[in-house]
Order: C-alpha cells, then structure tokens, then sequence
C-alpha cells in the first residue's frame, strides 16, 4: 500500500511501511528530547532554589547583624 505523504509544498508517493518507519523515528528522537529537557528542567529549578535559599541566608544574616 502505498501513501502520499507531504513534503513542505509537494507530496511523495511512498509506502506506508516507509511512512511508520519515519514516524516512529522522529517519535523516538522527540522521546529522547522531552527526557533531555525534563533532565534539563530539574536541573534549572534545583538551581533557583540553591539561588532563593541564598539570597534568604544572606538576607537573615544581614538582619542579625
């Protein structure tokens, strides 16, 4: 069986097998970057807490004084 599948302006006459194999392809590569992100994402709101948990140390260290 074959499909047209669509290009920017054209379509492609190719097989749906073809097609499922692309489709599956760019859903493992979207797979592996939501992990990369939600990785990159832990990272970032760990980062702001250390920095909040900072600047409060500061602040109380500056109002004991």
């Amino acid at each position: 069986m074959f499909i047209f599948q669509s290009k920017e302006v054209m379509f492609i006459l190719q097989s749906k097998e073809v097609i499922h194999s692309q489709l599956l392809e760019k859903q493992k590569i979207a797979e592996e970057k939501i992990k990369e992100l939600e990785q990159k994402k832990s990272y970032l709101e760990r980062s702001v807490k250390e920095a909040e948990d900072n600047i409060r140390e500061m602040l109380m260290a500056q109002r004991a004084q």
